[in-house]
């Protein structure tokens, strides 16, 4: 996978996150995105770390009511 390919991904995924109501959802699907690159050797990028962070955050304020 090239570091274009990649980006491209990235965006798509990213487009397909807004249509997904459910921030566990979201989580799984950039969990499966993070696990193409690290199998691939490709360094994930920070964006998509960040991304994943803030959805597991939504799970967790969800889960306690907030």
């Amino acid at each position: 996978m090239g570091n274009t390919k990649a980006e491209g991904d990235i965006q798509e995924l990213f487009q397909q996150l807004e249509e997904i109501d459910d921030p566990r959802q979201c989580v799984a699907r950039i969990r499966e995105q993070i696990a193409k690159f690290a199998a691939a050797g490709i360094e994930v990028p920070d964006d998509l770390v960040r991304t994943e962070r803030r959805f597991q955050t939504e799970c967790m304020l969800e889960s306690q009511g907030r």
